[in-house]
């Protein structure tokens, strides 16, 4: 088995929590990868959550053929792996998701991103 690791909205490939997460599971003789999902300052001001899925698909479709995948992800890192997920049940083995970040409210989604519910919805 192979954990690809989705970190948090305010963290990173290089954050102690994923840097400790690779360590152990490194120590354990386990595969383990960190999918850097906005790889540069530029791309983050454009990025929609449709836009990282897309990304982690195109990973998975180059990386990980087996099937034996362990999905870890972070807060957003585990919403976007859960969203990954539920299109691709077949390709995932074990989901890990730690304080998965899947509570939008509409208030959240008005106050937070600026819009309302039904255009989210539609623009997502």
């Amino acid at each position: 088995m192979r954990v690809l690791y989705l970190y948090g909205f305010a963290s990173g490939p290089l954050s102690d929590k994923a840097q400790f997460f690779k360590k152990k599971f490194h120590d354990s003789g386990i595969p383990f990868q960190i999918f850097d999902y906005i790889p540069t300052s530029q791309a983050f001001s454009s990025m929609r959550c449709s836009n990282l899925v897309y990304n982690l698909q195109q990973l998975v479709n180059k990386n990980y053929q087996d099937n034996h995948l362990l999905l870890m992800g972070s807060s957003f890192g585990a919403f976007i792996a859960l969203w990954w997920a539920s299109l691709n049940p077949n390709k995932v083995k074990k989901l890990i998701l730690i304080a998965p970040a899947i509570n939008f409210t509409a208030n959240f989604i008005l106050t937070t991103l600026g819009t309302t519910s039904s255009k989210w919805q539609q623009n997502k």
